[in-house]
């Protein structure tokens, strides 16, 4: 997966469901996708949150963008934000700490692989993590293709995705390469009992605030593996 900055609970539910979890970062920064932005809670409502960034297009790789020079009066702001609605929260101290070693980091890729690197340790979960850009993989053909390649290089016998993926892998090709395609899908009807009066798809910070690891770590649990064979809406 695409590194993302602080994503919601249901990227982590992929990443703590796998052994080994790889970021695609030497793959077109998407401009208007969620890669370096999310929502939290400001007022009660939800609120989105957006890293600044230089100059970028669609054909710069991940790793290769850059926040802006406007970046400390933005941390600036956006950590008063933080302060004004989640100071009063269980664990404010704690989770703001680990989100200023975040945004210490210079590039987009390393702020977001190390928000979610740092959240997992957090929470004790033991998945490896590793960088498809230092991976010798076949970097031609479709993302498919890609993938593959870099699941045959660890030697993976499963590869699990997002639910959204679902229409993008052919699982005959999976097989023939002896690998085991599946995808995880949230049940957002458990985790809204679970944290109920809490939208289901804020930033992993809102939650990482409020809640003890036991409650987030619940949280994680709820969801399922299927495949396209055995998936229904």
């Amino acid at each position: 997966m695409q590194p993302y900055f602080f994503p919601y609970l249901g990227y982590f539910q992929l990443a703590a469901s796998v052994e080994k979890f790889v970021f695609f970062d030497d793959v077109n920064f998407i401009k208007k996708g969620f890669i370096h932005r999310n929502q939290i809670l400001v007022n009660k409502e939800p609120h989105r949150f957006t890293l600044p960034l230089k100059k970028v297009s669609q054909n710069d790789l991940i790793k290769d963008v850059y926040v802006s020079e406007i970046f400390p009066d933005w941390k600036t702001k956006f950590l008063r934000t933080i302060e004004s609605n989640y100071s009063k929260s269980l664990n404010y101290k704690e989770i703001l700490m680990l989100l200023e070693e975040v945004l210490s980091k210079d590039s987009l890729s390393e702020m977001a692989s190390q928000s979610i690197i740092n959240v997992l340790k957090y929470l004790d979960i033991n998945t490896a993590t590793s960088f498809s850009s230092s991976i010798d993989y076949a970097r031609t053909g479709t993302g498919q293709d890609k993938i593959l390649s870099i699941c045959q290089l660890l030697g993976a016998t499963k590869y699990t995705n997002a639910i959204g993926g679902k229409e993008l892998y052919d699982e005959f090709a999976f097989q023939n390469a002896d690998l085991q395609l599946n995808f995880i899908k949230m049940d957002q009807n458990a985790i809204g009992e679970l944290f109920p009066n809490h939208p289901i798809h804020l930033s992993i910070l809102h939650y990482l605030f409020h809640f003890d690891k036991a409650s987030v770590l619940k949280g994680l649990m709820q969801s399922k593996l299927v495949s396209n064979r055995n998936y229904q809406e």
